[in-house]
């Protein structure tokens, strides 16, 4: 007759498991107020989406490109703009409306991010399009423009729900 090893999983961690000699042993998560699994403001993100989609749209109607022909390029550099910028804005935690610390230091975050976001959206939509640069205006134009955007968007969504919260 053998004997079973039973095992279960408490916290995150695979109990009474023999230890694997090569792997280190990680310490047990500990789970406080602040490490939550990161939830998102649904209305966030996708608000967010939707202003990069205007944003290229409105470059794409200033460069002349017409509608119909330019629909796969709007939707790609819409993508490869929201894909970093989803992804940085989910771990960095800004797809959260900010809790007690004020709205200056959320928008700031948010730029930051937006700062680091942007540039990989631009190399990925490089990648995709088989660029080997990137035009230093156009990253100008993203980096400053899509991010008034973004921050714009942002601001006026959380006066509006501040707006709405405050009786009288």
């Amino acid at each position: 007759m053998t004997t079973r090893r039973v095992f279960f999983i408490d916290e995150g961690r695979i109990q009474n498991a023999p230890p694997l000699p090569f792997l280190p042993r990680l310490p047990a998560p500990c789970y406080n107020s602040r490490m939550q699994l990161r939830k998102i403001d649904v209305r966030l993100l996708i608000g967010d989406w939707l202003v990069l989609l205007l944003f290229v749209f409105i470059g794409q109607r200033d460069h002349g490109m017409s509608l119909v022909g330019s629909l796969p390029s709007l939707l790609t550099t819409a993508l490869t703009l929201a894909l970093p910028w989803t992804a940085m804005a989910w771990v960095t935690g800004v797809l959260r409306l900010p809790d007690g610390g004020g709205w200056r230091p959320w928008l700031g975050r948010v730029a930051v991010v937006w700062l680091a976001a942007a540039p990989l959206g631009l190399a990925l939509r490089a990648l995709l399009r088989d660029q080997a640069s990137i035009i230093l205006p156009f990253m100008l134009v993203v980096l400053g423009l899509g991010g008034a955007f973004v921050l714009g968007w942002r601001a006026a969504y959380y006066w509006l729900l501040v707006r709405r919260t405050i009786p009288g």
